[in-house]
């Protein structure tokens, strides 16, 4: 039909039947993205479902967490819980929003589901996803635990799964009880065998926990060399959990890198917003540069905006929370007491990989509250 104006137009259920006919036409060439947007554009919810069980999380493995996110958010919710292998990708989706107690409750039921079936392969990648979302919580020993009995589950062709596992062992036991050069040794291991294999998302994830533990280490121009292998992996897809980049923004401003540090931290912002986590985590960052450059104002304004939804932070809440206090100590200022931010710093014992950083904030956030001279 035509439009007042002349143009051709089509009706909704012309529209309808082109969506049909482009999904069949992308599901035939083995275009599973496509297929699937067109299915959604469609209507058609549980043909968009079949894709994203069968495809999701190969387009996850390539770093595409934000695409699939996208794709469960437009399927009923009970469409979802009935398929174990969409309660994956949503845990671990749910897991990046901060939604933690649904994360852990549907990647527990796809575990079960997949024990109940006698799938090792498919109980080990729910080991996986369970532990890195039990690391982002802040409970490491418990991920480790999790991700030790993956591990013992994975068969040895499950190499993806397999070195992720390694990896958020090293980032938890072998943190809590070796040494850091052998943490860096071993995520560096990961990353060489991830990028042999073409796995580079999971060596961005390991050139990442690398630069995090060198830029700990002080060993700056390590870390960011790091960082920014991990920083060109991500770099892809508009937005990312992934894209945060914090730790090189830190890294950048130790090195007196302050204007290419903002223009990352500017980047992480924009391409973090759909993931509140993340997007505080890239807000810490921002803040680092506001700090270098005196702006402790601006940059405690900032942190408080990150720390509105305190529960979806996980472990980030104390690090949020103890740069906070180092804002407001070097501003000078008198601020109100924070009897929320002293309770979340000095009662609740911190994440051991962070405990010293966050001592140390308590004591300046009691200082600058007047608690203590």
């Amino acid at each position: 039909m035509k439009s007042a104006t002349g143009t051709t137009t089509c009706s909704e259920s012309e529209v309808i039947g082109l969506h049909i006919h482009a999904a069949s036409y992308f599901e035939t060439t083995e275009q599973w993205p496509e297929a699937i947007h067109h299915y959604l554009r469609a209507g058609l919810q549980r043909q968009a479902a079949r894709l994203i069980a069968k495809h999701g999380e190969d387009v996850v493995a390539h770093g595409g967490l934000g695409r699939v996110d996208e794709w469960l958010q437009q399927l009923p919710t009970e469409l979802v819980k009935q398929n174990a292998r969409l309660s994956l990708l949503y845990g671990e989706a749910c897991g990046f929003h901060g939604n933690w107690d649904q994360a852990v409750d549907a990647l527990s039921r796809a575990r079960e589901y997949f024990a109940r079936k006698g799938d090792q392969r498919m109980q080990a990648l729910a080991c996986l996803k369970l532990s890195s979302i039990l690391i982002y919580w802040g409970k490491p020993d418990l991920a480790f635990d999790v991700a030790d009995a993956g591990i013992e589950l994975a068969p040895a062709d499950a190499i993806a799964t397999r070195l992720r596992l390694e990896g958020n062992i090293a980032i938890t036991r072998t943190w809590q009880t070796q040494s850091a050069d052998e943490v860096v040794a071993e995520c560096e291991r990961i990353a060489i065998e991830a990028e042999r294999r073409d796995l580079e998302h999971i060596a961005a994830i390991a050139h990442h926990n690398a630069g995090e533990l060198l830029l700990r280490m002080g060993r700056v121009q390590d870390a960011i060399a790091s960082l920014e292998r991990a920083a060109a992996l991500w770099s892809d897809p508009p937005t990312s959990p992934f894209a945060d980049n914090s730790e090189l923004v830190k890294a950048l401003v130790m090195h007196g890198h302050t204007a290419r540090a903002r223009t990352v931290a500017t980047e992480a912002m924009r391409r973090t917003h759909p993931w509140s986590r993340s997007h505080a985590d890239a807000a810490s960052g921002m803040a680092t540069v506001l700090m270098a450059e005196g702006d402790f104002a601006r940059a405690t304004l900032l942190l408080d905006s990150a720390l509105r939804d305190r529960g979806a932070l996980g472990a980030l809440e104390r690090l949020l929370l103890a740069q906070r206090a180092d804002a407001l100590f070097l501003s000078g200022g008198t601020p109100r007491r924070d009897s929320a931010a002293l309770e979340a710093l000095t009662d609740v014992p911190p994440d051991f990989r962070y405990r010293s950083t966050v001592s140390v904030a308590a004591t300046s956030h009691w200082k600058a509250s007047g608690a203590i001279d």
